[in-house]
Protein backbone atom coordinates (compact mmCIF):
# COMPACT_ATOMS: atom_id res chain seq x y z
CA UNK A 1 0.00 0.00 0.00
CA UNK A 2 1.35 3.40 -0.97
CA UNK A 3 1.53 6.27 1.52
CA UNK A 4 -0.02 9.66 0.75
CA UNK A 5 0.84 13.19 1.76
CA UNK A 6 -2.27 14.44 3.51
CA UNK A 7 -2.10 17.78 5.32
CA UNK A 8 -5.37 18.50 7.08
CA UNK A 9 -5.64 21.91 8.71
CA UNK A 10 -8.40 22.21 11.27
CA UNK A 11 -10.64 25.29 11.20
CA UNK A 12 -11.73 27.26 14.25
CA UNK A 13 -14.93 28.35 12.48
CA UNK A 14 -18.20 27.05 13.87
CA UNK A 15 -21.05 25.45 11.97
CA UNK A 16 -24.68 26.29 12.65
CA UNK A 17 -24.79 23.25 14.93
CA UNK A 18 -22.07 24.84 17.06
CA UNK A 19 -19.43 22.23 16.25
CA UNK A 20 -16.02 22.84 14.76
CA UNK A 21 -15.32 21.45 11.29
CA UNK A 22 -12.80 18.66 11.42
CA UNK A 23 -11.27 15.88 9.40
CA UNK A 24 -9.29 12.96 10.74
CA UNK A 25 -7.64 9.82 9.44
CA UNK A 26 -9.48 6.84 10.87
CA UNK A 27 -8.03 3.96 8.87
CA UNK A 28 -7.06 2.51 5.52
CA UNK A 29 -8.90 0.22 3.15
CA UNK A 30 -7.75 -2.70 1.01
CA UNK A 31 -8.50 -0.75 -2.18
CA UNK A 32 -5.59 1.61 -1.35
CA UNK A 33 -7.69 4.46 -0.02
CA UNK A 34 -7.52 6.31 3.25
CA UNK A 35 -10.78 6.41 5.17
CA UNK A 36 -11.37 9.99 6.30
CA UNK A 37 -14.10 11.10 8.70
CA UNK A 38 -15.25 14.66 8.09
CA UNK A 39 -17.77 17.11 9.50
CA UNK A 40 -18.46 20.49 7.93
CA UNK A 41 -15.82 19.98 5.25
CA UNK A 42 -16.37 20.69 1.57
CA UNK A 43 -15.75 17.31 -0.04
CA UNK A 44 -15.14 18.95 -3.41
CA UNK A 45 -11.67 19.63 -1.99
CA UNK A 46 -11.11 15.88 -1.72
CA UNK A 47 -10.04 14.21 -4.93
CA UNK A 48 -7.42 11.82 -6.23
CA UNK A 49 -4.00 13.05 -5.18
CA UNK A 50 -1.04 13.02 -7.54
CA UNK A 51 2.31 11.64 -6.30
CA UNK A 52 4.09 14.14 -4.07
CA UNK A 53 1.10 16.45 -3.72
CA UNK A 54 -1.10 17.19 -0.72
CA UNK A 55 -4.50 18.62 0.14
CA UNK A 56 -5.32 21.39 2.56
CA UNK A 57 -8.70 21.64 4.24
CA UNK A 58 -8.56 25.03 5.88
CA UNK A 59 -12.07 26.38 6.30
CA UNK A 60 -15.73 25.56 6.71
CA UNK A 61 -17.68 25.89 3.47
CA UNK A 62 -21.49 25.94 3.74
CA UNK A 63 -22.09 24.88 0.12
CA UNK A 64 -21.21 21.33 -0.80
CA UNK A 65 -20.21 20.28 2.70
CA UNK A 66 -20.62 16.65 3.67
CA UNK A 67 -20.67 14.94 7.02
CA UNK A 68 -19.59 11.34 7.31
CA UNK A 69 -16.80 9.24 5.87
CA UNK A 70 -15.21 9.15 2.45
CA UNK A 71 -12.13 7.72 0.77
CA UNK A 72 -9.01 9.25 -0.74
CA UNK A 73 -7.09 7.28 -3.34
CA UNK A 74 -3.50 6.54 -2.35
CA UNK A 75 -0.66 7.42 -4.70
CA UNK A 76 3.06 6.73 -4.60
CA UNK A 77 5.98 8.52 -2.95
CA UNK A 78 4.49 10.38 -0.01
CA UNK A 79 3.70 10.30 3.70
CA UNK A 80 0.74 11.07 5.92
CA UNK A 81 0.82 14.19 8.08
CA UNK A 82 -2.10 15.43 10.16
CA UNK A 83 -1.75 19.02 11.37
CA UNK A 84 -3.80 20.03 14.44
CA UNK A 85 -4.61 23.67 15.18
CA UNK A 86 -2.24 25.57 17.47
CA UNK A 87 -3.78 26.22 20.89
CA UNK A 88 -4.45 29.82 21.93
CA UNK A 89 -1.86 31.11 24.38
CA UNK A 90 -4.49 32.55 26.72
CA UNK A 91 -8.31 32.68 26.77
CA UNK A 92 -8.11 36.45 26.26
CA UNK A 93 -5.90 36.01 23.21
CA UNK A 94 -8.35 33.49 21.76
CA UNK A 95 -11.24 35.94 22.20
CA UNK A 96 -9.25 38.74 20.57
CA UNK A 97 -8.38 36.54 17.60
CA UNK A 98 -11.99 35.49 17.06
CA UNK A 99 -13.33 39.03 17.45
CA UNK A 100 -10.87 40.85 15.20
CA UNK A 101 -9.86 38.01 12.89
CA UNK A 102 -6.18 38.23 13.76
CA UNK A 103 -3.79 37.78 16.64
CA UNK A 104 -3.56 41.09 18.49
CA UNK A 105 -1.86 39.99 21.67
CA UNK A 106 1.33 42.03 21.44
CA UNK A 107 0.31 43.87 24.59
CA UNK A 108 0.17 40.63 26.60
CA UNK A 109 3.33 39.61 28.39
CA UNK A 110 4.66 36.21 27.41
CA UNK A 111 4.28 33.59 30.12
CA UNK A 112 6.05 30.23 30.04
CA UNK A 113 3.79 27.23 29.55
CA UNK A 114 3.53 24.83 32.45
CA UNK A 115 2.57 21.20 32.41
CA UNK A 116 -0.74 22.09 34.07
CA UNK A 117 -1.72 24.40 31.20
CA UNK A 118 -1.30 21.91 28.36
CA UNK A 119 -2.29 18.37 27.49
CA UNK A 120 0.05 16.78 24.95
CA UNK A 121 0.85 20.27 23.72
CA UNK A 122 -2.59 20.81 22.20
CA UNK A 123 -4.57 22.53 24.95
CA UNK A 124 -6.98 21.05 27.45
CA UNK A 125 -8.81 17.81 26.91
CA UNK A 126 -12.20 19.55 26.97
CA UNK A 127 -11.15 21.69 23.99
CA UNK A 128 -10.19 18.61 22.00
CA UNK A 129 -13.55 16.95 22.58
CA UNK A 130 -15.82 19.93 21.92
Amino acid sequence: MYPLTLNIFYSRSYTTAGKKPYACLIGTAEDQTYLIKAFGIDTRLIENIAPGSFIQISSYMPRGKRDGMFHILLKETSTVQLVPPPPPSTPTAARRRSRFGQNNNEDFEQKPLTSSSTLNGFGSQSNLLD
